[in-house]
């Protein structure tokens, strides 16, 4: 999870919460999205959206992330910084 300004904007392991939104910065400015369910995620896998070697955040507890189809397009957990999100 990434702070805000006042936790100095460092990357995060966020255990014990939930993880719902995600925020991304389009023409500088900061948007958010929900994001999709794991149902959202399998689909859009199997469709073709995602790269094959991505991992995206989805909601669920911390660390739930969605893998690509090199990963055979299922869930897990990870205590890694994730660069993707799976949005609505």
């Amino acid at each position: 999870m990434q702070l805000g300004p006042g936790g100095l904007c460092a990357q995060v392991f966020a255990g014990g919460v939930g993880i719902r939104k995600s925020i991304w910065v389009k023409d500088k400015r900061a948007l958010q999205c929900n994001l999709s369910s794991a149902a959202q995620a399998i689909a859009f896998c199997n469709g073709g959206g995602m790269g094959r070697d991505d991992v995206a955040y989805i909601p669920g507890k911390a660390g739930t992330t969605f893998s690509g189809p090199g990963y055979g397009c299922v869930v897990n957990l990870s205590s890694s910084s994730i660069a993707h999100a799976i949005c609505k």
